[in-house]
């Protein structure tokens, strides 16, 4: 992750998956199906991570409930005026205030989570890193 609003998420083993986040969208690629789909972030619940600075008062955004329990905070948060396109759930860190994991409620109701381990923070990115080719579109 690198904020703002680029992301990159790539499963070591079994899983299809990948998800980027790079200029103003959010892109699903599933190679099993041989499939992309590009979402406008701002049309997702994920903007909220991806902001420059993790701030609960973003205005697209309405809080809609906090828990503490043992050692971590828990926030969900939905579109103010689009609470159909899902929720996020963001996970804290009590000592650190650091972000332990997310979880996002699609609108279909699947639950995605990613949970962060061994995080580095404040460290230069490859901005490569966050390019995304599709691999099923020719070339004109």
């Amino acid at each position: 992750m690198s904020r703002p609003g680029k992301m990159r998420l790539v499963y070591e083993k079994g899983s299809p998956l990948e998800f980027y986040a790079v200029n103003g969208y959010l892109i699903y690629h599933d190679k099993e199906a041989k499939e992309v789909s590009y979402f406008e972030l701002s049309q997702t619940p994920v903007e909220l991570i991806l902001q420059k600075e993790l701030k609960f008062d973003h205005p697209a955004f309405i809080v809609t409930d906090v828990k503490d329990e043992l050692d971590e905070y828990y926030v969900t948060a939905h579109k103010k005026e689009a609470p159909e396109l899902g929720s996020l759930t963001i996970v804290i860190d009590k000592d650190s205030m650091q972000l332990k994991q997310w979880e996002v409620l699609d609108m279909q109701g699947v639950k995605s989570t990613v949970s962060l381990f061994n995080t580095k923070v404040n460290i230069p990115v490859d901005k490569t890193l966050f390019m995304f080719q599709n691999p099923y579109q020719k070339e004109k």
